[in-house]
Order: C-alpha cells, then structure tokens, then sequence
C-alpha cells in the first residue's frame, strides 16, 4: 500500500482476512477500495468494519469511521430494487448484486450504469441509469412472461366465406387469420367448400412476425348416391344434402357419407372424391328389427301394487307407550301390521318422471299393561274405585288388553328416477302429501282381589272406541326394479318407507259393559286415550305391474 499498488494489496488483505480477521485488515480492504476509487466498494466494507468491530472501537475510530461513510454516501449512489418476482438474479454493470428480494439498496459509484433483472421463464428487464451523488434510483419491473411464440398474419385468396385456415393440419379459423404460434417450422393452409391451396412451410422465431399470402384454387369431385328407401335422408360430413336421391360437387379427399331413415339400420361410410371425377354410391338401408328399435323414453306410465305394512318399534298409542301407567307397569303388544293397494300414474321425460300417487292402506297392532299388585286405584282408567276413594282390599291382579285397526289412504306427488335400461331398470321414487286416516280401537280388562278380606272377588270390562279420523303431512320413498322391456307391460319389486307426520288424536271408549261379581258395581269410565301421539314410519315390501314408459 505504501507503494501506491494498491490492487495488490487489496487482493493481500483480502487473503489476510479470510485467514484471520481483525478490525485493522478491515480498514485496510475499505481504504484499498477507497484508493482505488471504487468508493461504492469503499463504503460498503466501512459499513461491515462499523457493524463488525463497532462496539470495540475507540470513540475516536468510530467517530472517524462515522464520517468517512458520510462522505462515501455524498460521493455515491443506491439502486432500489423493488421487483416483486421472487429470486431473481441481480446484475449491476455485468457484476452479481444478489437475488431477489433484497435487504437492503445496491451502493453504485457516480456514473452511469445498467442494472439487469432476470429469471428463467421470464424476459429479463434491464434499466440504465445515472448517478450524481447522494442520489436513489428505483428499479421496479415487472418481469414479463418468456415469449416463446412468433405472430403470424394470413391472407388468403380469392375470398370465399368458408374458407379456414389450417396451421399444421388443424383449422385454428376463418381467413384471413392471424395468431401466434410457437417457435418451429408450421405448415400454412388454407381450404373452403370447393378450393384450397397448397401448403407452404414457415419457420417461426420467438418474437418474429410474419405475413403469409396463400391463393387458393378449385379442388372439387362428384358424388352420386341413391338409396333404396325415398325417405331416407342423406349427409355429407354431419350435413344433410339430399333425401332419397343425390348428385352435387364437393371439395376432394375423404368424407363421410351417412344415410338413415326411421325404422332402419344406420348407414355410414367414408368415401374419397377425387378432383373431377365422378363416385356412385349406391345405398340398401337394412330394417331394424322390432326388439331393437329404440324409442325416447318419454310418454305417460301407470303402476299397479301391492304392499304389505310393517312398523318398526312400538306403535305411538298411549298404551304402547306406557303413558297414564306407573313405571311398575308391564306393557306388552305388536307392532303395527298390515296391507295396501297403491295406484300411481306418471309422465316420464326420459332419466326423470313426475307421477302422482293414492295409496290405501289398514294395520292392526296390540298392546297389553299388566299391573301389579297396588294398595291405590288405576289411573288409566280406574276400574276400582276413584283416585279419591280407592276400593280396599288391594287389588291382587289386573291387566288391559287393547287391539288398534287403522284403516286410511295417501295422496302424494313426487319424482321418479329410471336410467333407460331394458331387461332390468332400477327405480326409485320420492313424494310427499297427505295422509287421511283413523283409528278405532277396542278394550278388555279384568281384575281381581288378592284373597284377603273384602267384598270384591273378581271384575271384568270391555268396551270399544269410536273411529278417530287424522290428517298428517306424509312422505313416501320407495326403491325396486322392474323386470320387462319398456313401453310395455313389466313386473315391479320393490320395498317402500313411509312417514306420517302427525299430531296427538284422541279417541274416547262407549259401549262399556262391566261386571263385578260380588259389589255389584256399575259401568265405570272408558278410557279416552290418544291413539297417535307422533311421526308414524312403515316399511314393507311391494309387488306389482308398470304399464307403459
């Protein structure tokens, strides 16, 4: 340093450095810099001297240190970096100057310089700038995508409203075009009804722009066809062009020649028309044999069942449930079983049906309670006695038997749901309505005393219900398949479930009879019980015929 080589001592205390760092060598690399002019290189090792060895400097060296990078502040200048593309290399007069996003500004000397930004995938940005001292420059973007394309113009003649442009065999649209495609060599064409020209090759570059000038000349063939059935209609690549009969000119090369009529098998060939020539196609349709001929799924449909009724768990009645006994009491019965004939018709629109549906119905369930043995009186109903002036002795045992019948009907809509299959085709449907039912029900019970002293020996009473209509929102699901061909006549097993939403309904006891064989007491009260407290559910399976879709 001495010696004014100031390059060399640089790279020497660069070395010392690395092998051994202390605050001297560091001062020594920032005044080598500053020597060397390099004052942005300068500033930024004063910077690292200052952070590294501040806190063991003299006040005197800090001070001095201090003031010498205000100097080197006035002296350069700082690039911002603000590209928001994550890791991004960062070039400053072809130096690196780190990656994207930066912690601090780029310190650059006075002067002019070109800071460059550049990932892969993208196009690199690059800015030129000037710095005076004490200045900021901000470097902002943003990074544009890679074009990798060129863009290309056609123009094609003479004009024709039909004609497409073709890019390597494909159309990509009506002329005259224009796109951009990718870097390579693309075969240009273009084609109408009855010209086309010919294909000329262009090698594309990324960001090149190109215009192409294609004439187009006749290219059309002859194509005859006649078919032994005069209604048959007759298309030429998915158009229809004739019925019956045929003869018009179309571009050449290989199309496809369709003929159908109803009630007959398909024709479809590819044919090849070669420029002014005449092709005869001759066409025998075949019939379709009537178990394969297809229909649209659609029309109106009826359904005929059968269905038994099964309720799972305990009826909702007060005696199923144990409602007015004690929790000694033992209840025992069946759950509702029974019947039913349900009617639906419907229209179906091919996957999905709307139908409407009146189902009727009857089930019979039971349920007995079974006292035991008590000082006080029933209390649903009190056979001996009154809650006030219950009968002495204690009742030894008694019990009450009741039978349910529930007769009624259903009036729902709903959908249907049947994939078109033949042969076997599952269906499931779903409706909701109202149910319109009632329940009569009848009653026995006996009793008798428990061998200690007293009058009362043995009593027995039975009595009936009157009939206790409901009305409740009612909901019906039901799943099967059916078995046949459609339209026609197929058979249907299934399964149903059933709900009925209803509200308490209570029914009073007349016609009671009662005998007590020793006091010879009158009739006491029939019991006026609810006979449907809640939602009922049923299940059961279904048997029956489906006419028509």
């Amino acid at each position: 340093m001495k010696e004014e080589l100031y390059q060399q001592a640089l790279a020497d205390f660069i070395e010392a450095n690395s092998l051994a760092p202390r605050e001297s060598v560091q001062n020594n690399i920032a005044r080598s810099y500053r020597q060397l002019k390099d004052l942005a290189s300068a500033y930024r090792e004063y910077e690292v001297l200052l952070a590294k060895y501040g806190d063991k400097m003299s006040a005197a060296k800090k001070a001095d240190t201090t003031r010498v990078l205000e100097e080197l502040a006035t002296l350069t200048g700082v690039a911002v970096v603000t590209v928001s593309e994550p890791d991004a290399a960062i070039t400053v007069d072809g130096a690196a100057a780190g990656r994207t996003p930066l912690s601090k500004p780029i310190r650059v000397n006075l002067g002019q310089h070109q800071i460059v930004v550049q990932k892969a995938g993208f196009e690199p940005f690059s800015q030129q700038f000037e710095t005076r001292g004490h200045d900021s420059v901000t470097v902002a973007g943003p990074l544009q995508k890679e074009i990798l394309t060129g863009h290309v113009s056609v123009k094609v003649e003479p004009p024709d409203p039909t004609t497409q442009v073709l890019v390597d065999g494909a159309p990509v649209g009506p002329a005259p075009w224009a796109g951009d495609l990718p870097a390579g060599t693309h075969t240009i064409s273009a084609k109408s009804d009855t010209m086309a020209s010919v294909a000329e090759a262009l090698a594309v570059a990324k960001k090149g722009s190109y215009d192409v000038d294609l004439k187009q000349v006749a290219q059309l063939g002859t194509l005859a066809v006649t078919v032994n059935v005069p209604a048959a209609d007759i298309s030429l690549d998915g158009k229809v062009v004739g019925r019956g009969a045929f003869e018009a000119q179309f571009p050449a090369g290989t199309h496809q020649l369709s003929v159908e009529a109803p009630g007959y098998k398909a024709f479809v060939l590819g044919v090849n028309l070669t420029v002014q020539q005449r092709t005869m196609q001759a066409v025998t349709l075949e019939p379709v044999p009537i178990a394969e001929r297809v229909h649209d799924w659609t029309g109106v449909y009826t359904q005929l069942n059968f269905l038994g009724v099964l309720q799972p768990g305990k009826p909702t009645n007060d005696i199923a449930q144990g409602r007015g006994y004690t929790t000694d009491t033992k209840i025992s019965g069946s759950s509702a079983a029974g019947g039913g004939f349900n009617f639906r018709v419907g229209y179906s629109f091919g996957y999905i049906g709307i139908e409407g549906s009146l189902l009727g119905s009857f089930d019979y369930s039971s349920a007995t309670a079974t006292l035991a043995e008590t000082q006080h009186s029933i209390q649903h109903p009190a056979p001996f006695g009154t809650p006030d002036n219950p009968l002495n002795p204690p009742i030894g045992s008694y019990s009450e038997s009741y039978s349910f019948i529930r007769i009624g009907g259903e009036a729902t809509v709903g959908v249907r749901f049947m994939p078109k299959m033949q042969g076997i085709r599952p269906t499931i449907g779903v409706g909701g309505g109202l149910a319109m039912k009632g329940v009569i029900y009848a009653r026995s019970a006996s009793g008798s005393g428990n061998g200690g002293s007293g009058p009362l020996s043995s009593l027995s009473s039975t009595y009936s219900s009157s009939f206790s209509p409901y009305f409740a929102p009612a909901l019906n699901i039901d799943a099967g398949i059916e078995l046949g061909r459609t339209p026609g006549t197929r058979f249907y097993l299934g399964a149903i479930l059933m709900a009925e939403f209803a509200s308490p309904t209570a029914a009073q006891g007349v016609n009671n009879t009662q005998t007590d064989q020793n006091s010879g007491n009158g009739p006491f009260p029939a019991a006026n019980i609810n006979v449907v407290n809640s939602t009922e559910i049923y299940i059961g399976p279904v048997l029956g015929m489906q006419f028509g879709e």
